[in-house]
């Protein structure tokens, strides 16, 4: 009795597990089915079942075929442990009137809470419970014993608690048939003695529906918080249950254009449109998904028969449509290995001609005068944690266009964590798509290559596919999956501005140098990658992953703790190895007295920013009281446009602009109030720095390698110039820049931080010759360019090696507006990539 008890009380607990499961929406793992003996006659179970619940309560049609078993023996269990504690009870207290409450108020409460109406009729007060409980009570006891009067009275229950419109199908209404399958559904033997009453149920209905728009609401508001590789799952899981739901393909399909995968984009619209065919946004949605599919021409007579048809309701929509058309124009290219161009112009995009787009590709894929090799070991000349390296099959200039690709996954991380969200990402992407699959396989291969290989044409292949399919969905696969997606993030990853890091497969089959032979280049997520120095056949094509304006010590620990774990043996760390006693020292000395004064640094930086934002902030209230006081002038009494010009004194409106641009450069030109600043920080600081490169001049090192070991110290040269520049010091300023501009030339020309020192030399030169030629203090002027003009042409030469040479005189100077305004940002100030992983809606 002890032995069947423990299995009972067993099988009950985890009844109940599956019941409350159930009740908060997961579907338990599995569904425990009603042994037919456990509910017979002959069983203690039995017996106490038909004493605690009323015959009908084994089904409810509203409930999943699958889970009825389950939830008959939810529904019993939890009504039999709520009868029995009653009962129980009832028999510990001495007065009756006490514990029958109590023991029906429990019964009741589970019932309620799997979904069975109360036993009791009539009215729901106390009162009336009170005086109805023996009868309930009767009710339940006779539901064994006499079938027909429980059927009645359980019908008339349901009518008075449900009202006449419920529909209830009884053994009468079924035939032997639905009767024996639905015993078998059920779990209930024929020789139960037990009535199934079908109730549809409308309230259970609501219930269901309740939950959908619950979870619909949930999905919503991940896809807005930027989790588009959750979508696919979440999104498939509602359209099981509502096929029809448009708003739901509508997040699906653009979950999926946020994520490059086309082909499933354009499954997902086409399912939309059945649902909504006459809509402009899944017909249009199906053009981009063919534009990504490079189904070039049907995608450029869709949008062109969308713009047709709503250019007389929608003027901006239908320049967008055509915009379309144009950029669909842009991308239809056949891509051919060995010539790398760009389907868009970069000077269109630095003089803000050129928006990014949300859903189309902004650059199309072209790839240069490169292939994919194996690496053999430990190689000289950089070093990752793969066995994959990218080389040159010609002779290249610098500036020389290497490839344009699209990313496999972007995405913006924010913090450490958010790098598994790529992860996950990849998983995602490969486990929906036969291409991102076989891309994904690529990077994971490191099976040697042939010297004449096929990597860079199946990159270049719209076509390709991973011959198996998509990776599988097996449990124990998918574990296997995010491991190594894990590992393509930890060694393949690479950031670019405002914490966006993305894969690249090129990018990820290149490996790192702390003196790069290439550098990057991303409008939004479009990689451009370019020669930074001249390059001969076979020479290999390096990039740095990491910032290698630190010390060696500090780089080799982010590649061996961030980046896969591997060794850099690029010329540059070589020569570093193997520094003098001397050099080292005081390089150490230099580390050690920055560390020191860290806190003060992060102070007069945090100063500084709060400075800026409080002058930002003024300036904008100058400028908005100015075109307040012009409205009000022109609104009054003022009758026509004439009027308005008719006695307006030009001179004095010429003065009035002249004094407003007076006092915004007084507001510039204002000292900082910094009081973490100290003037004598900065011979302080630049004394230790003299004293390293007294080391570096005693170790008799060529040019090479002094600007290699002054690269390495460059952030605490930097620090000199920002307190300089705060103290107004042009001359430290001057010989600050003397020394870095030349180590950043040899270790990284083309680069983004290049651009941003040879800016700042620029400036700092026509700011030395305006106190030689004008008043001291005063703002750059037109009339000193010519003193500059060396300065200036330096800096047009770089620009025109990091975005092209083709781009004329005027976009050039507006790529150095651009860098003036930017300098603490990648190139990504021009286009905000709000269609990337993580990036919000209402970022967007």
């Amino acid at each position: 009795r002890l032995k069947h008890s423990s299995s009972v009380l067993a099988f009950l607990l985890k009844s109940l597990s599956h019941l409350m499961q159930s009740l908060a929406g997961i579907t338990p793992i599995f569904l425990p089915r009603v042994p037919a003996k456990l509910l017979s006659e002959t069983s203690a179970l039995g017996r106490v079942c038909r004493r605690a619940l009323p015959s009908s309560v084994c089904l409810q049609c509203t409930w999943p075929a699958t889970a009825r078993p389950a939830c008959s023996i939810a529904v019993a269990s939890a009504t039999l442990v709520a009868g029995v504690v009653g009962r129980r009870l009832r028999k510990s207290f001495t007065t009756q009137d006490k514990t029958r409450p109590l023991g029906r108020k429990l019964r009741r409460f589970a019932q309620a809470m799997a979904g069975v109406p109360p036993v009791a009729s009539g009215s729901d007060s106390p009162d009336a419970l009170e005086q109805n409980s023996d009868d309930v009570e009767s009710q339940e006891l006779e539901a064994a014993d006499g079938l027909g009067d429980a059927e009645r009275s359980e019908i008339i229950r349901i009518r008075s608690k449900f009202g006449d419109d419920v529909k209830i199908r009884t053994k009468a209404d079924r035939s032997a048939e639905e009767e024996a399958s639905l015993r078998v559904a059920m779990g209930v033997d024929e020789s139960d003695e037990i009535e199934l009453i079908e109730v549809d149920n409308q309230g259970a209905a609501d219930d269901l529906e309740e939950k959908y728009k619950t979870d619909k609401n949930a999905a919503m508001y991940v896809a807005a918080n930027g989790d588009i590789h959750l979508m696919e799952n979440a999104c498939l899981a509602l359209l099981k249950q509502k096929p029809d739901d448009t708003e739901v393909w509508k997040v699906l399909t653009n979950s999926r254009l946020r994520l490059n995968l086309y082909e499933n984009a354009l499954d997902a619209a086409r399912q939309w449109i059945v649902h909504d065919p006459y809509a402009i946004e899944p017909r249009n949605a199906e053009a981009l998904a063919l534009v990504g599919c490079h189904q070039f021409g049907e995608a450029r007579s869709r949008f062109s028969q969308l713009a047709t048809e709503i250019q007389d309701l929608d003027e901006d929509m239908t320049e967008e449509l055509r915009e379309c058309v144009r950029r669909t124009d842009e991308l239809w290219v056949e891509p051919e290995v060995g010539l790398s161009r760009l389907s868009a112009r970069p000077g269109e995009i630095l003089t803000g001609a050129r928006a990014p787009h949300f859903f189309l590709p902004n650059f199309a894929d072209s790839f240069g005068p490169i292939k994919v090799l194996s690496t053999e070991g430990e190689e000289d000349g950089g070093g990752h944690s793969h066995r994959r390296k990218v080389v040159v099959t010609r002779d290249v200039e610098e500036g020389e266009l290497l490839f344009v690709q699209n990313p496999l996954v972007f995405g913006k991380v924010v913090q450490p964590e958010h790098l598994e969200r790529l992860g996950d990402a990849l998983v995602t992407k490969s486990i929906t798509s036969a291409q991102a699959a076989a891309l994904t396989d690529l990077l994971l291969d490191e099976s040697p290559l042939e010297e004449f290989n096929d990597v860079l044409a199946k990159l270049s292949d719209p076509s390709y596919r991973r011959k198996a399919g998509p990776w599988s969905t097996d449990p124990e696969a998918m574990n296997k999956h995010l491991g190594a997606c894990g590992k393509i993030i930890d060694r393949c990853k690479f950031t670019t501005g405002r914490d966006w890091v993305g894969v690249w497969p090129l990018i990820g089959m290149s490996r790192h140098s702390c003196r790069p032979s290439a550098h990057h280049l991303c409008f939004g997520d479009a990689m451009i990658a370019r020669a930074s120095r001249k390059m001969k056949t076979g020479d290999e094509v390096t990039f740095a992953f990491w910032d290698i304006m630190q010390p060696i010590d500090t780089r080799r620990e982010a590649f061996m703790d961030k980046l896969g774990g591997f060794w850099c043996r690029c010329p540059r760390c070589v020569v570093e190895d193997s520094l003098p006693k001397g050099v080292r020292a005081a390089s150490l000395e230099v580390q050690n007295k920055f560390e020191q004064e860290g806190t003060r640094m992060k102070a007069i930086n945090t100063e500084v920013y709060l400075e800026q934002e409080r002058r930002v902030g003024r300036m904008r209230k100058m400028k908005e009281a100015a075109r307040l006081s012009q409205i009000q002038g022109y609104s009054e009494g003022l009758g026509s446009f004439g009027d308005k010009f008719k006695d307006v004194d030009v001179e004095q409106l010429q003065i009035e602009a002249a004094e407003c641009s007076r006092k915004m450069n007084a507001e510039l030109e204002e000292p900082y109030n910094i009081e973490a600043l100290d003037p004598r920080l900065v011979e302080e600081w630049r004394s230790v720095l003299r004293d390293l490169e007294r080391a570096i001049a005693e170790a008799g090192f060529s040019e090479e390698e002094v600007n290699f070991v002054i690269a390495s110290h460059t952030q605490f040269y930097s620090n000199v110039l920002l307190v300089a520049k705060l103290c107004r010091d042009l001359k430290t300023q001057r010989d600050v820049l003397d020394r870095i501009i030349p180590a950043i030339n040899a270790v990284a020309p083309g680069s983004f931080f290049q651009m941003t020192m040879l800016a700042l030399d620029w400036e700092v030169t026509a700011s030395i010759e305006n106190e030689q030629f004008g008043q001291p203090g005063t703002a750059w002027k037109p009339e000193f360019a010519n003193v500059a003009a060396k300065q200036k042409e330096n800096l047009r030469e770089y620009v025109r090696l990091r975005y092209g040479k083709e781009l004329t005189l005027m976009e050039v100077d507006a790529a150095i507006n651009r860098i003036f305004a930017t300098r603490d940002v990648d190139d990504n100030w021009v286009w905000q990539a709000s269609w990337a992983i993580g990036e919000s809606d209402f970022e967007a």
